[in-house]
């Protein structure tokens, strides 16, 4: 009995003369008790209703609505949403995702070194490639079968980097015969030794100069007597190094050195003797006499001295080459000549970027890289015709 008093209590009530008009403060108020009166009644339905077989029905719609966990809206609220699941895309068996593999699908493995920007392709002349890999570093392989060998200019002085490239490129510089002559493992702020640059000159002048054959070197061939007793027909570089003497490049028994019967292949190379050998391929004419007066009056050397007789021409005309000499452009400024000092392989790759005299000449840059060697074609094979 009190409990429909309560809810007629809840109940406004309505003058004879129509419904009356709510303040707006009083609309909050009514909407909260038609909530109340909503929920006594369907608290008291269900409480009628309790071990009946609609109870029972009410009860199974009531859980199911609830089965997916969302929380039931509160009194007044509007109901959520409700979720779409995005749905998922098919697999494409065509179209794989770059570091995601894909089961049954193999996915190939990217080899640095096998990309055709850092490896010899059947596209480049002879298998060269030359790129920096970062600001200090190329990639040469003169044999597309053979694998690329890094090449690290940080070893190189600055100034001389873009020369050493271009050298590079052509594919001249080799510092063994055996096994693999066609890799380039090796610092460049080591020494060269003689047999080595002998071999890096002959191989650098007859590249720049292929399409002239008159200003290349020919290699002696292993039926020639040997004119070094160091340097045998059987010793790898015998071809270079008893060209050039054969040339009369280097001093030998050939243009009357008779004391030069030993090469000593194996020797660092000296600045004097760079000048000595690379001079002449410059020039490409006799030297000028010159003295230790005239080396003081132009170079100002003040160890003018120490630089032997038989170099002394090719010092002086070195320096008429102007901004092109070997000194400027190896060693840069200098008041010391240094003669008997150690060449690094920096040093002798710079020096052999340019081959000419006073502007008449070729660089590495205009230089063709080596050619591929090519294979002897097979012999075709005629069959026999029938009778």
């Amino acid at each position: 009995m009190l409990l429909v008093r309560f809810i007629l209590s809840l109940i406004p009530r309505q003058s004879p003369q129509g419904p009356p008009q709510e303040p707006p403060q009083d609309r909050g108020l009514n909407r909260r008790r038609s909530a109340a009166l909503g929920l006594v009644v369907a608290t008291l339905f269900l409480q009628s209703c309790a071990g009946t077989g609609l109870g029972a029905a009410v009860e199974r719609a009531l859980s199911s609505g609830n089965s997916t966990g969302t929380p039931a809206p509160s009194p007044g609220q509007d109901p959520p949403s409700p979720e779409i699941p995005n749905p998922e895309p098919s697999p494409n068996p065509d179209v794989s995702t770059p570091g995601v593999s894909t089961p049954g699908v193999s996915t190939p493995v990217e080899d640095p070194l096998s990309s055709p920007e850092t490896n010899a392709t059947a596209d480049s002349p002879g298998g060269v490639v030359s790129r920096d890999l970062s600001a200090n570093e190329v990639v040469l392989s003169l044999d597309p079968a053979q694998s690329s060998a890094l090449v690290d200019l940080t070893t190189a002085p600055l100034a001389l980097q873009p020369a050493i490239r271009d050298v590079i490129a052509l594919g001249s510089l080799v510092l063994t015969s055996s096994p693999a002559p066609n890799t380039l493992p090796f610092p460049f702020d080591q020494a060269l030794t003689r047999r080595e640059f002998v071999r890096w000159l002959v191989t650098t002048n007859n590249i720049v100069y292929a399409n002239r054959p008159a200003q290349q070197i020919r290699l002696a061939v292993a039926t020639e007597t040997p004119v070094f007793q160091d340097v045998s027909p059987q010793d790898p570089d015998f071809g270079a190094i008893q060209g050039l003497a054969n040339a009369g490049i280097i001093a030998s028994t050939l243009r009357g050195d008779m004391t030069a019967v030993q090469f000593q292949p194996n020797l660092p190379l000296t600045r004097e003797a760079l000048l000595q050998w690379k001079v002449p391929l410059d020039l490409r004419q006799g030297l000028p006499t010159a003295t230790i007066e005239a080396i003081q009056q132009t170079w100002g050397f003040q160890d003018t001295a120490r630089i032997s007789a038989p170099a002394l021409g090719v010092v002086l005309a070195d320096f008429q080459n102007g901004d092109l000499s070997n000194i400027r452009r190896v060693f840069g400024y200098t008041k010391l000549f240094q003669p008997q000092k150690t060449v690094t392989r920096a040093e002798a790759a710079a020096a052999l970027w340019y081959f000419g005299f006073q502007g008449q000449g070729v660089s590495a840059a205009e230089g063709q890289p080596l050619a591929e060697p090519t294979s002897p074609s097979p012999t075709p094979q005629v069959s026999p015709s029938p009778n």
